[in-house]
């Protein structure tokens, strides 16, 4: 009989216990979410520029590991230009209370980007967050992030980006964005993947949808590299590889865009005026830092016609072959080190380059900003063999019905 009651004693203090704990544990989840509701808000708020604002709908969950956050929203001058419908977090119990967040899991859920270009030029996402200067370790203030952050499993679903140039007369609108990062927790060695289900892009008035869109990439604690980015639209496509060093000082990059261009895929584009055929293969190599750009282009065209209607000019080559290389330091330099197509029932040639005695300052932006009121020198020969008087001046001007019979 004691033994027996000596067990439910034992019982009823453990229940009693973890009574007991319920109750602080429930308690303390409520002092928790506003906590990390709060926490949340004023780590986002100060990653972000002055001009652009945070706010959080809703929080729900328990200090358990499990957060959700409901109506993300990141706004400038009270328009939204991110936005998530839900956001879920996974974390270690154990790792927080070390100060250490470690998210297991990070969901989003119908995540809406917004980028507008106005016709001022500016964009609406431009310098959205602060740029984190190093300095040298000093005690945190409240208002500093107290936590070293990792996460293991990234996933968004049903994102939807939508892009307007007010300038160019540019809608671009994709829809069923979805992003995977997967990798330990311990150190940033992720694989990651990319795409959308469907998207449409539309240009002075025309429309086409977009087919294809995959991306595989991987983010490193010394680098980021894209393994192979994906577009397809029609006939055409678009590869892009490349990936970053954050180990060199300063960051260096590379990259590789590989397009294969159908222009009946374009032409909807250019309104009825203008025929367009033929299919242009493009490469592009880039390389450099925030201050410094060099790169090649390649490029082939079996066969290209743009012919504008009402007795306009009449575009017809073939057999086009590009190749360049430039750079922007020490200063611009732009080199044609081969180009050749068969026109007018001939052949041109020629080869040089561009050189501007100027040096370029600032970031990379701001060094494509200066380039146009660059002066350039151009130094390189033209050649033509062959090449016919009356399908020449065609390429430039309509020509009378009785002067092109005569040919």
């Amino acid at each position: 009989m004691r033994r027996k009651l000596k067990k439910i004693a034992v019982f009823a203090g453990i229940s009693l216990v973890v009574g007991v704990f319920g109750i602080f544990f429930f308690i303390r989840s409520e002092r928790f979410l506003r906590w990390a509701e709060k926490r949340i808000e004023t780590e986002l708020q100060n990653r972000l520029n002055d001009d652009y604002t945070a706010h959080l709908g809703k929080i729900e969950g328990n200090i358990f590991g499990d957060i959700t956050l409901k109506n993300v929203v990141v706004s400038k001058e009270t328009e939204p230009v991110l936005a998530a419908q839900q956001v879920v977090l996974k974390y270690n119990l154990l790792g927080l209370l070390t100060r250490k967040f470690e998210a297991e899991a990070l969901k989003i859920d119908t995540l809406e980007l917004y980028a507008r270009r106005n016709s001022d030029g500016t964009l609406n996402l431009a310098q959205l967050f602060r740029q984190q200067k190093r300095q040298q370790k000093a005690a945190p203030t409240p208002s500093q992030s107290q936590f070293s952050f990792a996460v293991a499993d990234i996933q968004c679903r049903n994102g939807t980006l939508h892009y307007i140039d007010a300038r160019q007369d540019i809608d671009l609108r994709v829809e069923g964005v979805a992003i995977g990062l997967k990798g330990p927790i311990s150190t940033w060695q992720h694989d990651g993947t990319f795409g959308i289900k469907s998207g449409r892009f539309r240009f002075n008035g025309a429309e086409t949808a977009i087919e294809n869109f995959d991306a595989d990439f991987q983010i490193l604690a010394a680098g980021s590299t894209l393994e192979d980015f994906r577009l397809a639209f029609g006939n055409s496509s678009l590869n892009l590889t490349g990936g970053f060093n954050h180990a060199d000082t300063p960051v260096s990059w590379e990259s590789v865009l590989k397009m294969r261009l159908d222009t009946a895929d374009v032409a909807p584009f250019f309104g009825e005026a203008v025929e367009l055929q033929g299919v242009v293969d493009a490469t592009l190599t880039l390389n450099g830092t925030g201050t410094t750009l060099a790169g090649t282009l390649s490029v082939s065209v079996p066969m290209f016609s743009a012919v504008l209607k009402a007795e306009g000019p009449e575009i017809n080559f073939a057999a086009l072959d590009l190749d360049t290389d430039f750079r922007t330091q020490p200063t611009p330099e732009f080199i044609l080190n081969r180009f050749s197509a068969k026109v007018a029932d001939g052949t041109l040639h020629s080869d040089g380059r561009l050189v501007s005695e100027k040096t370029l300052n600032g970031d990379f932006l701001a060094q494509l900003q200066q380039l146009p009121n660059h002066p350039f020198r151009y130094q390189g020969e033209w050649a033509a063999d062959g090449m016919q008087l009356v399908p020449f001046l065609t390429l430039f001007t309509g020509l009378p019905g009785n002067l092109m019979d005569s040919t």
